[in-house]
Formats: C-alpha cells, sequence, structure tokens
C-alpha cells in the first residue's frame, strides 16, 4: 500500500476541485491510501513537520502559500518526495528551489490568451481588467491580466483600447483593505463602451456589475463581463448571471498524483517528467456576455448532439457541458426556439430508437430501452404509449418486420 498525505486549503473552491480530483483518481487505484490534514490560513511550519513525520510515501500540497511551503522545505529538507499545485509561478521559474518534487503550474498566461480570444469574438475594440489586490489572487490575476493586454494589442494594434484598475490597498502587515464604493464606481464611468472586462475571479466579476447597475450601464449591452472560478453561488445570484472561466482543477490534481505515483516509484525520474503546466479550461457562458456570432446557433448544435448521442444515456448535465454553456440560457435558447425543454428535446430521439429495435430485432424489451439511452428507472414505457397510442409489446407485435 502506497501512503500518500495531502495537505490542502479547503476554504478555496480551486482546492476543493482538486482534492475531489484526488479522490476520483483513488477511486480507481486501490493501492493507494490517502490521509488528510485540512490547513488553514494558521497553519504553521511545525504543523506541517508533524504530520510529515507520520509514515508517508508522499506528499502532496496544494493551496499554501509560497512562503510556508518554502520555510517548511527549508525545516524539513528530509521530507517524503512532494508533489505541488502552484497557481502563481512564472514559466522561468527555477523549480530546483522546491527540492526533490514534482510540480503542477497554472498556465495563467494561456488562461488570460483564451479569454481575450473569447471576448474578441465578440467583436469589441474596448478591453479592460479589473482585479483586486488580495495576497492570494493578486500574482496569478497580474499574470493572466498581462497575457489578456498582450493578446488584444497583437490583435487589434491602434484599433482598440486597453486599461486595467485592482481595487484595494495592501497594507506592509498583509492586510488587505476593500473600498468598495466610488473608487470602482469612478474607474468603471471612465472606460469606452462598449467594452469586454475580464476580471481577477468572480467576486471582482459580481461587484463590477452592482456598479453597472447603479450607474445604469446594461449587461451585456454596453458591458461584457466575464469572471473567473466558476463560482456558481456568486455566478447563478448575479443579474444577469456571470460568465465565467474555470481551469479544470481536477486535471491539475490527476498530474500531480500521478508524477507523484512515478517519483515514488523512481526517484530519478528525469525532470522533464517533473513539471507540467496546465491551461485546460471551460467556459460557462451565461447571461452576462452576449452569445458570439462566432459560436453558431447553440440549438442546432444541441440537436446534433442530441441526435448522435442521445442514445449513449447522455442527460441534460452531458449536453450543457459540451456546449460549454450554462443550462440556465441553454434552457432559454431552447424554449424560445422550440417550446420545449431540454429534456423534452431529447426524448423523440430516444423513442425513436425504441421503435426502431423494437421492429427490427428480437431483443427483449429490457434491453430495447437500455439501448436506447433509458435507465431502467426511468419508465420509458408510459411515455411510449403516450406518443404511439400502445405499448411496446403491442408494438412489436402489430409491426414487426
Amino acid at each position: 500500500m502506497i501512503r500518500i498525505g495531502m495537505v490542502i486549503q479547503t476554504e478555496s473552491k480551486p482546492c476543493r476541485d482538486m482534492m475531489l480530483g484526488v479522490m476520483n483518481f483513488l477511486g480507481t487505484h486501490p493501492e493507494v491510501s490517502l490521509r488528510l490534514f485540512h490547513a488553514s490560513p494558521a497553519t504553521t511550519v511545525e504543523n506541517l513537520a508533524a504530520f510529515a513525520s507520520f509514515d508517508l510515501d508522499g506528499l502532496f500540497l496544494c493551496g499554501l502559500a509560497r512562503e510556508l511551503v518554502y520555510r517548511f522545505l527549508n525545516t524539513c529538507p528530509d521530507h517524503p518526495p512532494l508533489a505541488l499545485c502552484v497557481y502563481t509561478i512564472p514559466a522561468d521559474t527555477d523549480f530546483d528551489d522546491y527540492g526533490p518534487g514534482v510540480v503542477v503550474i497554472v498556465d495563467n498566461a494561456a488562461l488570460g490568451c483564451q479569454a481575450a480570444d473569447f471576448l474578441l469574438n465578440r467583436g469589441l475594440s474596448n478591453f479592460a481588467f479589473f482585479g483586486s489586490l488580495t495576497r492570494r489572487e493578486s500574482i496569478a490575476g497580474k499574470l493572466r491580466c498581462a497575457a489578456f493586454e498582450a493578446r488584444i494589442r497583437a490583435v487589434l494594434g491602434e484599433r482598440g483600447t486597453f486599461t486595467q484598475w485592482f481595487m484595494g490597498t495592501q497594507m506592509p502587515n498583509g492586510d488587505y483593505w476593500d473600498p468598495e464604493g466610488e473608487e470602482v464606481g469612478r474607474w468603471v464611468s471612465s472606460l469606452p463602451l462598449p467594452c469586454g472586462v475580464f476580471t481577477n475571479g468572480d467576486r471582482e466579476a459580481f461587484i463590477l456589475e452592482r456598479v453597472c447597475l447603479r450607474l445604469g450601464i446594461d449587461i451585456p449591452g454596453q458591458m461584457e463581463i466575464l469572471g473567473f472560478n466558476n463560482t456558481n453561488d456568486l455566478c447563478e445570484r448575479a443579474k444577469p448571471p456571470l460568465t465565467s472561466q474555470e481551469l479544470d482543477y481536477g486535471a491539475c490534481a490527476e498530474s500531480a498524483i500521478t508524477m507523484l505515483l512515478e517519483l515514488i516509484a523512481d526517484p530519478n525520474l528525469p525532470r522533464e517528467r517533473r513539471v507540467d503546466r496546465v491551461s485546460t479550461c471551460r467556459l460557462i457562458e451565461r447571461g452576462s456576455t452576449s452569445v458570439s456570432r462566432n459560436r453558431g446557433n447553440l440549438v442546432t448544435r444541441a440537436r446534433e448532439y442530441i441526435r448522435v448521442h442521445a442514445c449513449e444515456g447522455i442527460g441534460v448535465r452531458d449536453v450543457v457541458e459540451h456546449l460549454g454553456v450554462s443550462r440556465r440560457l441553454l434552457e432559454k435558447l431552447i424554449h424560445e426556439a422550440t417550446g420545449q425543454t431540454l429534456l423534452e428535446l431529447m426524448q423523440p430521439v430516444k423513442l425513436e430508437s425504441c421503435r426502431h429495435l423494437l421492429e427490427t430485432t428480437n431483443l427483449p424489451v429490457t434491453e430495447v430501452v437500455q439501448r436506447s439511452g433509458y435507465s431502467l428507472t426511468s419508465h420509458p414505457g408510459r411515455l411510449f404509449h403516450k406518443t404511439y397510442g400502445m405499448s411496446m409489446k403491442a408494438w412489436r407485435a402489430a409491426h414487426r418486420r
């Protein structure tokens, strides 16, 4: 049995997503056991050293301040093989500073470029970045901001405008003052409209949207807002709901623990196999951005995906994730176009498959149902009778080819 210890700050959504990614990975690796240490802002080097002293084969650190990690490495040079998930390190960092271990880096520059491409597809020429100076987010946000600006300028040159603003004041002792109110309003009022704004996080996007509401700025007509991290309660509570960019933190976690297990098996694992840069993300499109002309017709794409995959047992969530939009937006567009819900849009495809299999095969009805994408608990027989006027068995008897 391989014993892995995981130290994680569960206060943040990315860290919780990484923990779920590790749990999912371990679900298919019974040879690995996990011991968790839930860290907090008050966690000390002594706390980490005490945890590392357990009989562990490897150690996974996630969401900890870099200063704490450095102090731990200097205090405990004989720590077990280590995996780090790092949000804010530039691409040219010397990873030897981290000692024997593997490192997964969030490629914030790539995320900034992807956000720029998304907003550029709206046909805008004015752009801005809105962040805050909170210690945890400001470094990563500034990396994304720099890449976002570079991509905008590379594509538009002199035809476009870009401005950035970070609200708040960082005190020498690390405390943070958030001035919510007039300063944000003055900056927003200075922006040329229409404008596409990428924010440091969903919290900043929520604040920006509230300021726009107070100033009478229409969203998404005059300002399109793209958040970061897809913090669902914030995004859905906003009016209109916030479009947000979400990194695949589960992929980060899987990469980290895979490399850690390789390092445990081979302490001489080459350096190039001990560093991974991750930028896999998805955009959850909601009401704070307009539907891009370049995205095509979402209803048509939803119908095509359903036509091809409905009998594979997909659900509403699968369609939504495939299209990269929020369920609320997609349901709204489909209802406007067809008068149906997304679930209702799937039924004719599945029922047609049932009908065809009943007429052309001798498969038991239960297998017909399963091959058509239904679970045995969904009771499609009643829907079949309502649609075709007879039961499945009666239809087979009357229409067998």
